[in-house]
């Protein structure tokens, strides 16, 4: 038997548990956004957060290019992107630089070279293991990599990450995700409570 405990609304928390409360990293569609647009007022309690000294984070599948954007224009700490394959990182004395740190695996030289190899490697592989259900524990090794780099994020910031399951069919109706998109897993971020 599992137990699942239904989340408090953070206006029940404690002053001082709150008063604890570092940085805020948050998904992006659907959360922040309604209908593919940001309202204004939740333009203006994003920028009440990082008055108030918190950082704000929000955590896309958004191709770079919107992440960029969305570091430029909107008043946030930094985006992670691309399921976090990237993230743009903006100063840290609340000034937008015109272009935002971008951080890959690869220098930009190398990073299209290293996208093509990667190309050639799943074509091939998939060639190799024509049977869908072995292709897709390839879908979950991806998922572990994009994880492990929200961990890593997490955790040069002071953060704990908790990797775990949820209701995947209910998140995914929630999203509005198409036929072909899944939700695997879930993964929680927040400022670890101190012993």
């Amino acid at each position: 038997m599992v137990l699942r405990q239904t989340p408090s609304p953070l206006s029940l928390a404690p002053a001082e548990t709150l008063s604890r409360v570092r940085y805020v990293l948050t998904d992006m569609d659907d959360t922040l956004t309604h209908q593919g647009r940001l309202p204004p007022e939740t333009f203006i309690a994003l920028d009440r957060l990082r008055l108030a000294g918190l950082r704000v984070v929000p955590v896309t599948a958004a191709p770079a290019g919107w992440c960029e954007q969305m570091a430029r224009m909107w008043p946030v700490d930094a985006v992670i992107g691309e399921n976090g394959g990237l993230y743009f990182h903006c100063d840290g004395n609340g000034a937008k630089r015109s272009v935002p740190d971008r951080v890959l695996c690869h220098p930009p030289a190398q990073a299209i070279e290293a996208n093509e190899r990667l190309k050639e490697a799943r074509e091939m592989l998939f060639k190799q293991l024509p049977d869908p259900e072995v292709q897709k524990s390839y879908y979950y090794v991806d998922t572990g990599l994009i994880a492990g780099n929200v961990y890593l994020f997490a955790a040069a910031q002071g953060l704990a990450a908790w990797f775990h399951n949820c209701d995947t069919a209910g998140l995914a109706q929630r999203l509005g995700l198409r036929a072909e998109q899944r939700v695997l897993f879930a993964q929680s971020i927040g400022y670890p409570e101190k012993d």
